[in-house]
């Protein structure tokens, strides 16, 4: 026989071993590709979707040979472990540790198989289920908005800051004890009270009797003497200011006022002044919805009134007295807020807003210049 380049001859015992050992490596490979498709076929599918490859586990002895055979390694140990997760198995083979027939140890690749696929699938559906949570409480507040009912005009005023409430607009904070506060006397803050009260009686006065003319069709005279004795038990009575409008207090009411009960008073005062305060302020918004031609006349008299609480408020702060609880809206009934269906019956209560309004500066300046008198004498 023609020998070629690719011929072996039988005699040749290199040629022959390297054959047997070729063969036997083919062989292994064989074995080994066959056992890991045995055990990777369940997850045929998952291998399939994640287009992961397992590959060969080779080991190395620690010399420069190579155990390509798996019986030349004695003690080999494999360990699996196995992650179940939605139906899915992920299979990891650890490393290898072995110890070659020559006693001297081996170690070998690991390989792994994740199921990257799953994971990312897994980690959009959490996503998506978020955003869809999310769009829908975002949904629902719109639609909770949408649904509120809106805010009337009267809704609005009766949830604004009173204006007669810290009058002066005192800051929360107090003052620091290094700071130097020049003390005004009792006589100055009283000065400033009646003063303050008679600018805005004054005021008052010079559009009272336009304004009964007008809305009334009578005069000043008239329409007080039919209504005299007609009040509002939410506002001062009698009682409280035992006087009419344009009458002077009684003078044995005056002696009872010792300067010993001046914090008292100008609480009583305070208190006073606040209660009208809630009275002319519906006076002036029925003013402007109505479109009133003295709408402007009962606005200025709302800031007139708050002067006058500004000083009183300053006198019990100067004097270091601790006020009452502000008045609230509330203490004027609901009935007397929505005149909608009667004009007459508004005006009505305007004016007996209004005259007490009156009386009560009236009170204020005579109690106050006869504590001046006192404290003087």
């Amino acid at each position: 026989m023609t020998s070629s380049a690719n011929t072996v001859s039988p005699d040749d015992s290199r040629t022959m071993e390297e054959i047997l050992k070729r063969d036997q490596r083919t062989t292994y490979h064989r074995v080994l590709d066959q056992r890991q498709n045995q055990q990777l076929q369940p997850q045929a599918s998952a291998v399939t979707a994640s287009k992961s490859v397992i590959g060969d586990t080779m080991t190395k002895c620690c010399g420069d040979d190579v155990c390509y055979n798996a019986s030349s390694c004695s003690s080999k140990r494999w360990t699996q472990d196995v992650d179940v997760e939605s139906q899915n198995q992920v299979r990891m083979y650890s490393k290898v540790s072995s110890v070659c027939d020559d006693g001297q140890e081996c170690y070998g690749m690991s390989s792994y198989h994740v199921d990257v696929g799953m994971r990312r699938a897994r980690f959009a559906i959490a996503c998506t289920t978020w955003l869809r949570l999310g769009s829908l409480l975002v949904a629902l507040l719109a639609v909770s908005v949408q649904s509120a009912p809106a805010m009337t005009l009267e809704d609005r005023r009766l949830s604004s800051s009173p204006k007669w409430m810290n009058p002066c607009g005192f800051a929360a904070e107090e003052f620091d004890g290094d700071l130097e506060v020049v003390q005004l006397n009792d006589e100055t803050l009283l000065g400033n009270i009646v003063m303050q009260a008679k600018t805005a009686l004054n005021y008052a006065q010079g559009f009272r009797d336009d304004y009964i003319k007008r809305t009334f069709n009578t005069d000043y005279a008239d329409l007080h003497l039919t209504w005299k004795d007609n009040h509002y038990d939410w506002l001062p009575g009698l009682k409280q200011i035992p006087k009419q409008l344009g009458e002077q207090l009684n003078q044995e009411f005056l002696n009872k006022l010792e300067v010993r009960m001046l914090d008292t008073a100008l609480l009583d005062a305070y208190e006073y002044m606040q209660r009208y305060a809630v009275g002319l302020e519906q006076i002036a918004w029925d003013q402007e919805d109505y479109g009133l031609e003295f709408r402007k006349q009962f606005k200025d008299t709302e800031y007139n009134l708050r002067a006058v609480l500004c000083e009183l408020q300053m006198a019990l702060a100067e004097r270091g007295v601790v006020l009452r609880a502000d008045v609230s809206r509330e203490v004027m009934p609901t009935e007397y807020r929505d005149m909608s269906d009667s004009a007459t019956f508004r005006n009505l209560r305007d004016w007996l807003i209004f005259r007490d309004y009156m009386n009560g500066l009236e009170y204020i300046v005579q109690v106050f210049e006869h504590f001046v008198r006192g404290i003087e004498s």
